[in-house]
């Protein structure tokens, strides 16, 4: 197979991503069509997915996403999106969104920026936030006014996860996970 030019997968993605395409697919094609003429990985290849999926999109001034954070836009959400490089056992338990006026939001952009622009979705079930979004007893729905707000709220829900016993899903505060753990049982 003859590599292809820089400029010819580029060509490839635009076109791929103008027919919307879902997460599977976009999953296939670069495994298909991209990677074998790159030598990146795949994060690398995708690099800033917002700017694909969201090309009107400008980062706010001042705003860097941090270091352990992987962009997972895409054209079907309203907003671009980034969650915790980790390895969930079935989705993200963490996603924040940053808004942008681009015409079709609901409500006005005034409406928005007075609520916060930086949106936090979190969990603490492993299910994640894909498959249980609109419960509301067990998924977070935040908006931050700025960055550094919304930087604080993603510290807290990491400490708070950090604390829970992996082999009940109850919080270490509320007992010593090898000692009186409700699953651990006598003599195991």
């Amino acid at each position: 197979m003859a590599n292809k030019s820089t400029e010819e997968l580029k060509a490839l993605i635009v076109k791929f991503y103008a027919l919307n395409p879902t997460d599977e697919q976009i999953e296939v094609f670069y495994t298909n069509e991209i990677l074998p003429h790159d030598k990146r990985s795949i994060v690398e290849i995708m690099g800033n997915l917002y700017k694909q999926a969201h090309p009107n999109f400008q980062m706010p001034e001042g705003v860097q996403i941090p270091d352990g954070f992987e962009d997972i836009s895409y054209q079907n959400d309203e907003y671009p999106s980034w969650t915790l490089k980790r390895d969930w056992k079935n989705g993200h338990k963490l996603q924040f969104w940053i808004a942008y006026d681009h015409g079709y939001d609901n409500g006005t952009w005034e409406d928005l920026e007075e609520m916060g622009i930086y949106q936090l979705s979190t969990t603490h079930d492993d299910r994640g936030i894909d498959v249980l979004m609109h419960d509301r007893d067990l998924v977070s729905w935040t908006a931050y006014k700025t960055f550094p707000e919304l930087l604080k709220a993603i510290d807290d829900w990491k400490e708070k996860e950090e604390s829970i016993c992996d082999s009940c899903g109850e919080y270490i505060d509320d007992h010593l996970p090898e000692i009186n753990c409700p699953n651990e049982k006598e003599g195991e």
